[in-house]
């Protein structure tokens, strides 16, 4: 497994070109939609765009997170859909795995729809709502901080 670097990280965001609060905000919006399997990167891109924040924030961290977070994620959201609408864990897993596995219409129009995956959404969503809020702060910090003493260091 490759090691994350973080200066590198903190470094292109930093060399991006916009506000520290539309960069934050595209750094959260990634972190939010890469917690889903499959489908971060495109919807970030797309989201990103409708709500007029950094698209390249935006992409960098929904790769950034759903390259490495989501096998991590995955028995998490299933805890927290399954708590949430008072299900059975195993059931739940069960019925996710087969709709991944075999996936037909029918099945997902019916009791799978309703309780697989609106369970699971719900617990992706909590994650991502927490990764984003987290992410939101702290790049935001990181940001502001380092641009105003790139700035005292210029105007000295």
């Amino acid at each position: 497994m490759k090691k994350i670097d973080f200066k590198k990280i903190r470094d292109t965001l930093l060399g991006i070109n916009d506000t520290p609060n539309r960069i934050a905000l595209g750094v959260g919006l990634g972190l939010f939609l890469g917690v889903f399997p499959g489908t971060g990167a495109v919807a970030a891109i797309v989201c990103a765009f409708i709500l007029r924040v950094n698209k390249a924030a935006a992409l960098g961290s929904a790769l950034l997170i759903n390259t490495w977070i989501n096998f991590v994620t995955f028995p998490i959201a299933l805890a927290i859909g399954a708590f949430l609408f008072r299900l059975n864990a195993t059931v739940l897993k069960t019925e996710w795995s087969t709709l991944i596995q075999h996936f037909t219409w029918r099945a997902f129009l019916d009791t799978v729809l309703r309780d697989t995956i609106l369970a699971m959404f719900t617990g992706y969503s909590l994650i991502g709502l927490g990764f984003a809020v987290v992410g939101y702060f702290i790049s935001y910090y990181i940001i502001k901080k380092t641009r105003r003493k790139k700035n005292d260091t210029v105007s000295t």
